[in-house]
């Protein structure tokens, strides 16, 4: 009875004093205190597990295993030598192994919240990223005053790229245990990755007060002085980061301090070519009086690099799963030859569904609104296309060359700077140096992570661009030529083909329209298309199909015809064509877009006057910026203004339902904006907003 409490104390003082330690001389000088009570008291087991750990904590991996093998031999259903093997493959990168010895250590012993958080950790080094959240959180349960997998869930986010889902956990963990540093670090590359660089500092610095060894803190500090022009302070801390790195055995940090240090050193010679026998003087002179605005080229350089940075499969916006957002305004030639390129604007359409996107018709302007709105390249997964005018398909080159560059960036072939290549995570996992990763381990790493789009397009589109479209298998993308009838499931998204009659220059029979069904609703697409007798037939099988289906319509109306109270539109919808498709569907909303440009202000007053005449469907006029989320089946709109310092940063946007959502026009660059019709602030004061926030970005 005696030696049972003995051994319930020692166990309950491992439990609960071992989460606070960080520092390796406290662990060490605590498992030692432990180790020589287990002697004392016979406890055999509990000495080889703890001399087990003074082993592993002094990198004598050999003696560890050994150590934890023989109390394991003791009692083959105590977990902690387990738990400590898994641990300490962990720290060997060797994790497949890693995460074998969790799995058999939560089985002994399903309550050990260490055990959960372990596994948590090799699942996220696995990019296991849904398995590693529900480890961490089952830790949590199990311990609810346990940092560390608060500090796992941080690290998750961030590597999904959901830094505000990071952000809290990482103020969560601090909250709990305030001497740990990493999830300060974690904290200061947040706000790194946000450009809040003085943050980013104060938390990088505070982690470096709270563990003098932690090189992370110090490359973090080292990359925002790069960031902020400072280079002899970013050389500073890189040096430091790559010391203790070397001290730590730490490869990757070493390596990647020091590639970033000899990048420093390049970028600051003054001449150039000084080993050649000419005379440089006029070199080095463009050199010094182009350096003023250096910085600001690398910076730009840099935004457009992080737009083809690589988004984890999980980051896909996990909380709104699927939404449909317009990133098109005016249809047609005019945006090619406005000299107002900030009002005169084309573009397409964004589907996303169960994290993946599909783009749909990318015209002039789309890339440029994309990026606007947020969404980084590798968010494209499929492309469809509804015909070969090139208000429709102006950018398919454009995402063909960035997809190119994207799977380029990716490989890190070249690139010993960057930390989000294949090569920097291969050195990471095996904590070697980043230079000592061959072409052939990233080509094989590649092969998983490798970047295709799969291309749904006409024959027309196909005729137009048939010789930019390589059709070998090394490609990084996939070409599917479609026509009406044709129905097929990509990823679970059910989607068919509709016929549309439209003359596209090259074919008068092979535009189409698209249907896609998610969940219970279905986006109905018309493309380009005439109204006749064979389209309304189309539209009355359409609706006899997805009866009971929430529709949402997005209708293609093009312009005024003089001849409209004779005869339909022959290539749009037209006002008749438009009228008579509502009163064949009979959709829920209609997005009402591809709105000529000579339409300017009148767009509202347009779809006020639909929405008037056919009461049971909401008409709303569709410009960048709509975004309607079937998750919610709400809209993204401004809920709510700042009145008294009158700017639209101090705006807050949430999901209003359709009927609530009210539309104004800014004259100034043709944009229509959503807000809530019942929010605290008048139209006039939101016109006044916006005008505002617009010269703002102006100048």
């Amino acid at each position: 009875m005696i030696i049972v409490d003995i051994e319930k104390k020692l166990e309950d003082r491992y439990i609960k004093e071992y989460k606070y330690l960080h520092k390796i001389e406290e662990r060490l000088l605590f498992f030692i205190g432990l180790r020589d009570e287990a002697r004392s008291n016979n406890l055999k087991k509990y000495e080889l597990f703890f001399e087990g750990y003074i082993a592993f904590l002094e990198k004598n991996w050999d003696k560890a295993v050994e150590k934890y093998d023989e109390s394991i031999k003791i009692d083959n259903h105590f977990s902690h030598p387990v738990f400590g093997l898994g641990f300490l493959y962990t720290e060997l990168k060797q994790n497949e192994k890693a995460k074998e010895y969790f799995e058999q250590a939560v089985k002994l012993d399903e309550k050990y919240p260490r055990s959960w958080n372990g596994l948590g950790n090799v699942c996220r080094k696995l990019k296991q990223y849904e398995e590693a959240i529900n480890h961490y959180k089952r830790a949590i349960e199990l311990d609810s005053s346990y940092s560390s997998p608060l500090n796992g869930l941080g690290n998750v986010y961030y590597e999904l790229k959901q830094f505000e889902k990071a952000q809290e956990n990482y103020e969560k963990a601090i909250k709990l245990d305030n001497k740990n540093s990493h999830p300060v670090n974690g904290l200061g590359n947040v706000y790194f990755r946000l450009s809040q660089y003085e943050e980013a500092i104060k938390h990088y610095e505070q982690a470096i007060e709270l563990d003098n060894k932690n090189s992370h803190a110090r490359y973090g500090l080292g990359n925002v002085y790069y960031e902020l022009g400072q280079y002899k302070k970013a050389k500073e801390y890189y040096k430091k980061a790559m010391e203790i790195a070397i001290e730590q055995k730490d490869k990757y940090i070493e390596s990647i301090a020091q590639s970033n240090l000899d990048f420093i050193e390049e970028k600051l010679k003054v001449t150039v070519i000084d080993h050649l026998d000419i005379d440089a003087s006029e070199i080095d002179d463009i050199l010094n009086k182009t350096a003023a605005f250096e910085d600001e080229i690398y910076k730009n350089k840099k935004s457009f690099l992080d737009f083809l940075k690589e988004v984890p499969k999980e980051g896909r916006e996990s909380t709104e799963d699927s939404y449909f957002q317009v990133l098109r305004r005016w249809n047609s030639y005019t945006p090619i030859i406005a000299d107002n390129y900030h009002v005169s604007k084309g573009g397409g359409y964004f589907l996303q569904v169960n994290g993946k996107g599909i783009v749909i018709d990318p015209g002039f302007n789309f890339i440029e609104n994309f990026i606007g709105a947020g969404h980084k390249f590798g968010e494209i997964d499929y492309v469809f296309v509804s015909h070969a005018h090139n208000d429709h398909t102006s950018d398919i080159e454009s995402i063909i060359t960035l997809l190119h560059k994207y799977n380029k960036r990716l490989k890190g072939i070249d690139d010993f700077t960057s930390e989000d290549t294949l090569r920097a995570e291969i050195a990471r996992g095996r904590n070697c140096s980043i230079s000592n990763v061959s072409k052939k381990d990233i080509d094989n790493l590649f092969k998983e992570r490798r970047k295709v789009i799969n291309f749904y397009i006409t024959k027309s589109v196909f005729k137009k661009y048939g010789g930019m479209f390589e059709l070998k298998s090394s490609t990084d993308f996939n070409i599917h030529i479609v026509e009406s009838g044709n129905s097929n499931v990509i990823d679970n998204i059910k989607f068919r083909v509709i016929k549309a009659k439209h003359f596209d220059i090259i074919s008068d029979r092979d535009s189409v329209g698209f249907v896609f069904e998610i969940n219970d609703e279905v986006l109905i697409y018309t493309g380009d298309t005439g109204w006749n007798g064979e389209i309304e037939t189309e539209y009355e099988e359409i609706a006899k199909h997805y009866e009971g289906k929430r529709k949402l319509l997005v209708a293609h109306l093009g312009g005024f015809k003089e001849d409209e109270r004779q005869t339909f539109y022959d290539n749009h919808l037209g006002r008749c064509g438009l009228a008579r498709l509502i009163q064949v569907l009979e959709p829920e909303i209609c997005f009402i877009s591809e709105f000529g440009e000579e339409m300017g202000r009148y767009r509202p007053q347009i779809a006020d006057i639909f929405k008037n005449v056919f009461n049971t469907t909401l008409f709303l006029p569709a410009d960048i910026g709509l975004k309607y989320s079937f998750s919610h089946k709400k809209i993204w709109a401004i809920t709510n203004i700042d009145t008294y310092r009158l700017v639209l940063n101090q705006s807050k946007y949430g999901y209003v339902a359709p009927e609530d959502v009210g539309v104004v026009e800014l004259i100034i660059n043709s944009s229509l904006h959503y807000y809530e019709k019942n929010g605290f602030f008048t139209v006039e004061v939101l016109v006044q907003v916006l005008n505002s926030d617009y010269m703002q970005k102006a100048r």
